[in-house]
């Protein structure tokens, strides 16, 4: 059931900005400065986690990094439509789970596999490389793809 349920959350990864982007813009009409804002409190929050995971794991804190570091150029676009599609599938490409895939791809190893062996490590060795992908790693990516589709007052 793991690829089935990875596939699933996939998909609802792919449509969550759009979806949060709408109600954020429909109910509380975020100014410039404010999307400025949460960019900022996203990418400090992502810089303070990453330092002080380079000293635990330097190798997860750098791949992070690295995967994030287009994050810090995403503003909102919203007198050029085409380029925020455009801009947020590129965002897409640096999603954790498509990361996963690409990563299952290139190495020819099952989803599933993947899964089964990151489930093992945390019961087992106490991994932390899942806390941080999706506690550090997605939410600055989800925050960086909402401020793509933003529509500042």
């Amino acid at each position: 059931m793991l690829p089935y349920a990875f596939a699933a959350f996939t998909i609802t990864n792919i449509a969550l900005p759009l979806v949060i982007s709408i109600i954020i813009t429909h109910y509380f009409k975020p100014t410039s400065q404010q999307y400025q804002l949460m960019k900022s409190f996203s990418l400090l929050l992502l810089g303070m986690f990453l330092s002080s995971l380079a000293t635990l794991n330097f190798s997860l804190a750098l791949l992070v990094g690295l995967l994030a570091a287009p994050l810090t150029y995403v503003q909102p676009l919203p007198k050029r439509p085409v380029v925020a599609i455009i801009t947020e599938v590129l965002i897409n490409f640096l999603a954790p789970t498509f990361v996963l895939y690409a990563g299952s791809a290139y190495w020819d190893v099952s989803v599933k596999q993947i899964l089964i062996e990151a489930a093992f490590g945390w019961e087992v060795w106490g991994m932390t490389t899942q806390f941080v992908v999706w506690c550090v790693w997605w939410p600055a990516w989800l925050i960086g793809a909402l401020i793509v589709l933003g529509k500042p007052k």
